[in-house]
C-alpha cells in the first residue's frame, strides 16, 4: 500500500499513521464536510482483492453504522475511493476519533486496575456489547484491553469492529472476515472460537469480556504461555482462582468472574441484562464504605514498630505529576440501569509525547500471539494519546534494622506493572530465592498423646516436658485461608549479603552478642563475637548454606528490606508481602499433607539421607548446605530441610498452651522456632514439635525462611 499521509480519501485528509495491521492501516485523518478528527482504517490489499469480503465489508459496514451508543466508538462511514491518477481503488472505515486512552495503555501505565475501576469498566463494556447484540445481533470476536478505549471526558467507548460479525451470517458461513478457522486474540478466545464453530453468539463476547475483566484486576491474563498453549488452555484448563491472585476481593467477584468463564456457553450469562446487573451488584459491593477494622490489642514493644511512608509517599506521588482520581462509584441511580461515573482518561497536554493518536485499532499481523507491550502499534485498539512512562517515584528507605514485630497493616503496593505469579509456579526473586506456591486447606494442628510419649522416651535428641506440653493437648482442626508461597529453601548466606551490602544492616548478634554457638569444648555456651559471618563452626560459613545466628527482629528487618526491593522492580505479587510465616502456616506446608511425626511418615529409621539432624563436620554438628539431599529430602510441597539442619524463626508470639490457626500476638518477647536442628536427634525435628526464643536471641543453629502471603 503506497504512502497516503497528505492524501484524500473521500471525505478525510489523511493526517499521519496510528499502526499497522493485518487487515490494514489506521490513520488519523481530518474530515473536511464537518471539519472535526477522525479515525481511517484503509484496507490491505490483500482484503480489496477478494469481491465478496468488500461485498459483506460494505454491507457490515452499514450495519455497524446504523449502531450509536455511548459506549461504542461510532463508525461513521465504510467507503470506497478511487485515485484518479493511480487507478487504484482503496476501501476504508472512517471512525470516531477518542482522545484519551486505551485499558492496555492505562495497565501499562500504572499496573492492575482497582477492583470498583475494573467492574465499571465492564459494565460500560457490556452496556455496548448489549446495544449491538439487541439492534444487529452483531457479535464483537475480539474484546480485549486494546480494544476499550477511556476517553478524556470519562467516557468509557468500545472500538474495532473489524471482527465483528452478524450472528445469521456466521451460521450462513457468510462473515466478513471468514476462513473456516479460529478469528480473535488467543488470550481473550472463548473455547468455541478456539474450535472455529460458526453458530456462537453473544456468550462468547462475554466469555472475552471475563477474561478482559481478569486481565485489569491481576494485570496477568487468564492463561499464559504461547499461542498453542493458550488456545488449549481456554479449551480444556478450569479458570484460576480470581482469590489466588487478590486474596482480598470478595468472593462476589469471584463468582462473577467463573461464571463468565464458564468453558460452555450454557453456564455463563444468558442475556446482558443479566450479565450487567450482576456487576452492578458487584460494583456497589465494592463501593459501600467499609467500617474501620477491629485490631486486636497487642502488648506494647519494647522499641517501635517498623512503618511506611505511606503519606510521603502519596505527596511525592502528586509532586510528581500522577494523576489521583477518586474510585468510579455508582451514581444515585433513579433505575435500575442508572449510569456510571468513570474518572477521565488524561488529556493530550498532559502526558509526553504531546500527540494524540486516534481511535481505533489494528490487528497484529500473524496469528501468533506476543506480550502486547512488545508490539504496541499492532495491538493498540484507539492510539489515543501516547502514554508515558511510569513516574519515578520516591519509594520510603527500608529500615535500617527491625526490632519490633510490625503491626497488622494492609501492603501499599506501587501504582506499576505488577509482575504475578502464574497460580502453581513458583516465585522467583531478584535475589535468587525461590518461593514454592502453598494451596489453602485443612489439616489437623499439633500432636497425639502417643506422638509425645514417643518423644519424651527417645535418648540422644529427648524434648523437655515443658516443650512437649507445648504441642497442645490433641490434635486440633486448622484452616488455611488463603494461599501463600514459601521459600523453598532456608534463606542462604549468600542472600542475607545482599541484605546487608543494600543496607549495612548489622546484626543484633554482632551488636550487643553474645550468640549461643559451639565453644571449644563442643558444648554450647554463649560466645563474644559469634554471629553469621562466624559461627564458630570448624569451617567459615558458605554462600549456599542456610545463614544463622540471625534474631527474630534480624529475620523481619530482611523481610521489610525484600519487600521494598520486589515492589521496586514490579516483582511482588498484589496484595501480598514478604514476611516470616505464621506457626499455622509453617506446620501446613511441613506436613504437606501428611498428619504423621514426619513429613515422610512415622518411621524414624526413614530419615537417614533426607535431613540433617546429627551430621558432625570435623567431629562438630554443624550445618549443611540447603536442599543438600536433592530430592530425597524435599517432601510433598517441594519444601527442602523443614526439618532439621537449622531452627526457623516463624511470625507469632509463643503460646505455652499450643499453636495457633490464626496469627497469635500474647507475649511479650518469646517468639516460635519450629523444625528442630541439626545435631539435636529424632526427638526433636517433627512437623508438630515447637520452642521459643527470645525475639532479640542469636544462635548458631537458627536461621529462617521467607513467606510470601496475605499482609499478617
Amino acid at each position: 500500500m503506497r504512502e497516503l499521509i497528505g492524501q484524500r480519501i473521500g471525505d478525510y485528509e489523511i493526517l499521519s499513521e496510528i499502526g499497522r495491521g493485518a487487515m490494514g492501516v489506521v490513520y488519523k485523518a481530518r474530515q473536511y464536510s464537518l471539519d472535526r478528527p477522525a479515525a481511517v482504517k484503509v484496507l490491505s490489499p490483500l482484503f480489496a482483492a477478494d469481491e465478496g469480503f468488500i461485498e459483506r465489508f460494505k454491507r457490515e459496514g452499514m450495519i455497524m453504522a446504523s449502531i450509536t451508543h455511548t459506549n461504542i466508538v461510532s463508525v461513521y462511514e465504510a467507503g470506497s475511493h478511487l485515485n484518479l491518477e493511480t487507478g487504484e481503488r482503496l476501501h476504508y472505515f472512517a471512525m470516531e476519533y477518542v482522545e484519551g486512552e486505551s485499558v492496555q495503555s492505562r495497565l501499562k501505565r500504572q499496573g492492575r486496575i482497582t477492583p470498583d475501576e475494573a467492574v465499571a469498566i465492564a459494565v460500560h463494556v457490556a452496556q455496548g456489547l448489549e446495544c449491538a447484540w439487541n439492534k444487529a445481533r452483531l457479535i464483537h470476536r475480539d474484546i480485549k484491553p486494546s480494544n476499550i478505549f477511556l476517553s478524556s471526558q470519562g467516557d468509557v467507548k468500545l472500538g474495532d469492529l473489524g471482527l465483528a460479525r452478524c450472528a445469521g451470517d456466521m451460521q450462513a458461513g457468510k462473515s466478513l472476515t471468514e476462513t473456516g478457522g479460529m478469528i480473535g486474540t488467543a488470550y481473550y478466545m472463548s473455547p468455541e472460537q478456539a474450535r472455529g464453530e460458526r453458530d456462537i453468539d453473544f456468550r462468547s463476547d462475554i466469555y472475552s469480556l471475563g477474561c478482559t475483566l481478569y486481565r485489569m484486576l491481576c494485570d496477568r491474563h487468564v492463561y499464559e504461555g504461547a499461542f498453542a498453549s493458550v488456545v488449549v488452555q481456554h479449551l480444556t484448563e478450569p479458570p484460576p482462582n480470581l482469590r489466588m491472585q487478590l486474596p482480598d476481593c470478595p468472593v462476589e467477584l469471584a463468582k462473577l468472574i467463573e461464571k463468565m468463564l464458564a468453558k460452555h456457553p450454557s453456564g455463563r450469562h444468558q442475556n446482558y441484562d443479566e450479565l450487567i446487573t450482576e456487576l452492578r451488584r458487584v460494583h456497589k459491593l465494592l463501593t459501600q464504605p467499609k467500617a474501620a477494622p477491629t485490631l486486636r490489642p497487642r502488648v506494647k514493644r519494647t522499641q517501635t514498630p517498623l512503618t511506611y511512608g505511606v503519606v510521603a509517599l502519596a505527596a511525592a506521588a502528586i509532586t510528581a505529576g500522577v494523576f489521583v482520581w477518586a474510585p468510579w462509584k455508582a451514581e444515585p441511580e433513579a433505575s435500575e440501569r442508572g449510569a456510571l461515573s468513570v474518572r477521565p482518561a488524561p488529556r493530550a497536554a498532559e502526558l509526553a509525547p504531546k500527540e494524540a493518536v486516534p481511535a481505533e485499532a489494528t490487528k497484529p499481523a500473524t496469528p501468533a500471539v506476543v506480550p502486547m507491550a512488545a508490539t504496541p502499534q499492532a495491538n493498540a485498539a484507539v492510539a489515543v494519546v501516547a502514554s508515558p512512562a511510569t513516574p519515578d517515584v520516591p519509594r520510603p528507605a527500608p529500615p535500617a534494622e527491625a526490632s519490633a514485630k510490625p503491626e497488622a497493616k494492609a501492603v501499599v503496593v506501587t501504582p506499576a506493572t505488577i509482575a504475578l505469579v502464574k497460580a502453581g509456579q513458583p516465585l522467583l526473586t531478584s535475589i535468587g530465592m525461590e518461593l514454592v506456591p502453598i494451596a489453602e486447606g485443612e489439616f489437623m494442628l499439633g500432636s497425639t498423646r502417643e506422638e509425645r510419649e514417643w518423644a519424651a522416651g527417645m535418648t540422644g535428641g529427648r524434648p523437655n516436658p515443658m516443650s512437649l506440653q507445648g504441642e497442645g493437648e490433641e490434635p486440633r482442626k486448622t484452616v488455611i485461608r488463603q494461599p501463600f508461597w514459601l521459600g523453598r529453601t532456608e534463606v542462604t548466606v549468600g542472600q542475607w549479603k545482599q541484605f546487608v551490602v543494600a543496607t549495612k544492616y548489622v546484626t543484633e548478634a554482632e551488636k550487643d552478642g553474645p550468640c549461643w554457638a559451639p565453644s571449644d569444648e563442643h558444648t554450647w555456651r554463649r560466645v563474644e563475637g559469634a554471629s553469621w559471618k562466624d559461627p564458630h563452626f570448624a569451617d567459615p560459613p558458605k554462600d549456599n548454606e542456610p545463614v544463622c545466628c540471625v534474631s527474630w527482629n534480624d529475620a523481619v528487618a530482611f523481610c521489610a528490606w525484600l519487600n521494598e526491593r520486589e515492589k521496586s522492580k514490579g516483582k511482588l505479587p498484589a496484595g501480598c508481602k514478604f514476611r516470616l510465616p505464621t506457626e499455622a502456616e509453617w506446620e501446613y506446608a511441613c506436613r504437606a499433607g501428611k498428619q504423621t511425626k514426619f513429613w515422610w511418615g512415622d518411621a524414624q529409621e526413614e530419615g537417614e539421607g533426607r535431613l540433617n539432624w546429627s551430621r558432625t563436620r570435623r567431629e562438630q554438628p554443624a550445618i549443611t548446605p540447603v536442599d543438600y539431599r536433592g530430592a530425597q529430602g524435599r517432601n510433598g510441597f517441594g519444601l527442602a530441610d523443614m526439618l532439621g539442619n537449622v531452627w526457623e524463626w516463624c511470625l507469632d508470639d509463643f503460646d505455652t498452651k499450643g499453636a495457633h490457626e490464626e496469627l497469635w500476638t500474647g507475649h511479650d518477647s518469646l517468639r516460635v522456632i519450629r523444625g528442630g536442628a541439626f545435631g539435636g536427634g529424632p526427638g526433636l525435628p517433627r512437623c508438630a514439635f515447637r520452642e521459643s526464643r527470645q525475639a532479640g536471641e542469636s544462635a548458631a543453629n537458627c536461621g529462617f525462611r521467607v513467606c510470601c502471603g496475605v499482609a499478617r
